[in-house]
């Protein structure tokens, strides 16, 4: 996990540089036509970029095998406790929905485990880092490119209950589709 961090921070990190240097070619090399410094500059470049691939390669295969081994871990849990639970539980409940929450609610998890928490760590840390390297280079510009965000937020707003509604429906007709696929195939 500690690794998983670290390389996380580096390509945040190695992402922010490039944007810099290739100000720094275009304005102190090009420019001036100080073309000795082209190549060194472009090598840095080049190797800082396929430094950031290996190491972001590492970290989402890292990241993948210990989300995958966390869910694996779950569903033995899960399954081994539905052994355990009396036979009235399973009398009482439907059985699609028994078998659909566990199958939905288990490959939510690992989607959310295996890519959206390394992707919103990644975001996050590069925000930060935008955010400090544009006021360093420009506060006005960052005051401007800030005047959006209410209106994002206010859409995040209006549309949230919209969508928990439609996610709400589909996980009812999923349920749906499992009990009735599980029943016909009980009578045959």
């Amino acid at each position: 996990g500690l690794i998983v961090l670290v390389c996380i921070l580096f390509t945040t990190v190695s992402s922010l540089i490039p944007p810099y240097l290739l100000k720094v070619i275009i304005d102190d090399i090009l420019l001036p036509k100080q073309l000795e410094w082209l190549i060194l500059a472009v090598s840095v470049l080049a190797g800082l970029m396929l430094a950031e691939l290996v190491i972001s390669s590492v970290s989402d295969y890292l990241y993948a095998w210990i989300s995958n081994c966390i869910v694996r871990d779950l569903r033995i849990d899960l399954f081994s406790h539905l052994m355990t639970v009396a036979l009235d539980f399973h009398n009482r409940q439907n059985t699609g929905d028994v078998v659909f929450r566990l199958s939905n609610d288990i490959g939510v998890i690992q989607s959310v485990l295996s890519a959206s928490v390394l992707r919103f760590l990644y975001s996050f840390l590069t925000l930060i880092g935008l955010i400090a390297v544009l006021c360093w280079m420009a506060v006005d510009l960052f005051l401007l490119s800030m005047a959006v965000v209410p209106f994002f937020v206010l859409n995040l707003i209006y549309f949230q209950p919209q969508i928990k509604k439609v996610v709400e429906v589909i996980q009812h007709k999923g349920s749906d589709i499992y009990r009735s696929g599980l029943t016909h195939s009980s009578w045959e």
